[in-house]
């Protein structure tokens, strides 16, 4: 018997393609979002709650430069707020919770935990919630706190059609003769549509070159064109004037970047906070590794 190897060759070929095609189970793309994260106290531990839109997988570690910091990593997952940094919380040990798009390929958003001095902690995943649990005896207690909530979806339904409805009535006779019909009532309006406003669209960009065109609309600009946004450092920063507000003063401070900043009394620092400001000097208290110090500024001398 003769046998087409051609048309066999190609039965073989189509069989494989749907075999592979059933045993595939893994979607081809695919993400996860990064929908909540919160943050309590309740005297001896800190609890943080991360929740994505599914079940993401992840990893943690710590890091330790000048802070002690705990880094979770989620995997396939994009984080919509983009590059964001949440602090003044009320306790001493947590001094911030940093969120950032580390990478796009492979696809991993980032939630980094700033401490003030080294920690224990463990994570359990239950579901699509990453519970952090961080050892913080004799901590003061403080209710749950949103420090970042995703934006909801909006569903948008199509409208049905406006349905005219017209009313009829019946002739009527009257005196032996043929009764003349009455006129029609008139139809009553249609209803207007429901105007959808658009949600509001986000963009990211990623700088390329050294020199990011809009780093001073979202915090300060480092070499290589990292952008870092958020409070500054105390330690970076120096005194160029005094602004009189009435009876109080604001201190105009500048960065080594070239970035300003009008700062008040009280008013938080990255690692500490501004004590005070008079007419020639401010204040800062430097807090690092569990003590503060002092920083005095000045302003220089006329013709200095």
């Amino acid at each position: 018997m003769k046998v087409n190897r051609y048309s066999l060759s190609k039965f073989h070929l189509i069989m494989f393609l749907v075999a592979s095609l059933a045993l595939s189970s893994e979607p081809l793309f695919g993400s996860f979002q990064l929908e909540k994260i919160s943050v309590e106290c309740d005297g001896n531990t800190t609890l943080a709650l991360i929740q994505t839109d599914g079940v993401a997988a992840f990893e943690h570690f710590k890091l330790g430069d000048e802070m002690f910091r705990v880094v979770v990593d989620l995997k396939e997952t994009v984080n919509p707020a983009g590059v964001g940094e949440y602090g003044e919380f009320p306790c001493s040990n947590l001094v911030s919770i940093r969120t950032s798009q580390f990478s796009y390929e492979p696809l991993v958003a980032r939630v980094v935990f700033d401490f003030a001095h080294e920690i224990e902690w463990r994570v359990e995943q239950q579901g699509e919630k990453l519970s952090l649990s961080f050892s913080t005896p004799e901590e003061q207690r403080f209710p749950s706190i949103t420090v970042f909530q995703a934006e909801a979806k909006i569903e948008t339904k199509k409208q049905p059609e406006p349905t005219e409805i017209v009313s009829t009535q019946k002739e009527t006779s009257s005196g032996g003769g043929a009764g003349e019909s009455e006129g029609l009532s008139p139809s009553p309006e249609k209803l207007k549509e429901k105007q959808i406003l658009r949600t509001r669209e986000k963009v990211q960009y990623r700088p390329r070159n050294p020199r990011d065109p809009f780093a001073s609309l979202i915090g300060k600009e480092k070499p290589g064109g990292f952008v870092v946004s958020g409070l500054p450092r105390g330690e970076d920063l120096k005194l160029v004037g005094i602004i009189e507000e009435g009876v109080e003063f604001k201190a105009l401070c500048e960065d080594d970047f070239g970035t300003g900043y009008i700062l008040g009394e009280k008013d938080r620092l990255r690692d500490g906070y501004v004590a005070s400001v008079e007419a020639d000097r401010a204040v800062f208290i430097i807090e690092q590794y569990g003590w503060s110090r002092r920083r005095l500024l000045e302003l220089p001398a006329s013709g200095q």
